[in-house]
């Protein structure tokens, strides 16, 4: 595992649910396509396009991003995928999705020939292609243990997780629990789901410090939830709650070098789209990819003045 330093602010790119951007280097037709949902959060949409970006640049690929928007426009979704297939494009990476529909067209790709390149997936699918991952349960012990340091080790703290149905929540909920059992004085007063939506968590927030006031630790499942978490902490109990993310964004960096929050842990997402670029280089370049790919997941925390 390695330390990241925190780095100046990231640049923003301009983002709308399916819109695509399109870097070309030497090819006009794009090589590689990549495939996003359009349910990941905006801050890691921006950052995994700017990670596909600065590999395509590195490797000399061409490529388009799109986003899709599997649950309002579908078929537009599978229009854009499937003609990618037609074009017998050199690599396709998608981003994590849970669709039978698509699975058919990725089943098409595969059939056709097409490598197929997984950024962080929810599972693994019956197609065969490679898996960019990184170990979410690790991640989150050690963002327990940050959380639990930050708490000196003692008091009530709470697990604001994503949604009962996202397959990581569970890796997120035993890892806290595991990284808590290290610390007898710490009481897990509840878990609690926000859905990665920013007025969910405030509300959230609101009812638990309603009936707990005493608590001093968070630890936030998501850079949406950790960002609405530290705004409301900051306006309602400044100095007296300790809140820690997991994974991150630029406005979670800046949060953490503003001191409201303790730290992170996680993943990159710009790491997570340079990486899968990468591999497509790889691929199309004739070489041996490995099947599954894990990635470092990166600890980043505040720095007290001395």
């Amino acid at each position: 595992m390695r330390k990241l330093a925190l780095f100046a602010a990231l640049l923003l790119l301009p983002i709308m649910a399916g819109c695509s951007v399109e870097v070309t280097v030497d090819n006009p037709r794009p090589e590689v396509y990549a495939f996003i949902s359009s349910e990941t959060s905006t801050g890691q949409v921006g950052e995994i396009i700017s990670g596909l970006e600065k590999a395509a640049d590195d490797f000399r690929l061409s490529i388009e991003t799109i986003q899709m928007d599997l649950s309002n426009h579908p078929d537009d979704a599978f229009k854009k995928i499937n003609k990618a297939i037609r074009k017998s494009t050199k690599a396709l990476i998608v981003s994590s999705f849970e669709n039978d529909e698509l699975a058919k067209y990725l089943e098409k790709a595969h059939k056709k020939g097409i490598p197929i390149i997984y950024m962080d997936p929810v599972k693994k699918f019956d197609i065969s292609g490679t898996y960019i991952t990184y170990n979410k349960k690790e991640a989150a012990v050690k963002a327990g243990q940050l959380l639990a340091e930050a708490m000196e080790k003692e008091g009530e703290a709470v697990l604001l997780n994503t949604s009962w149905d996202d397959p990581k929540a569970a890796d997120l909920e035993n890892g806290f629990k595991e990284a808590l059992q290290q610390y007898p004085a710490i009481k897990l007063i509840n878990l609690y789901c926000c859905n990665g939506q920013r007025d969910n968590t405030r509300k959230t927030l609101q009812d638990i410090l309603a009936a707990h006031p005493n608590i001093k630790g968070i630890l936030a499942a998501c850079p949406e939830t950790a960002a609405a978490a530290a705004e409301y902490v900051n306006n309602e109990r400044k100095g007296e709650i300790q809140i820690v993310a997991f994974d991150y964004t630029d406005e979670i960096v800046q949060l953490i070098n503003h001191g409201q929050l303790c730290g992170t842990v996680g993943l990159n997402y710009s790491d997570l789209g340079y990486e899968a670029v990468r591999t497509a280089a790889d691929v199309i370049s004739g070489h041996n990819v490995d099947s599954d790919i894990v990635l470092d997941f990166e600890t980043l925390v505040r720095k007290d003045p001395a």
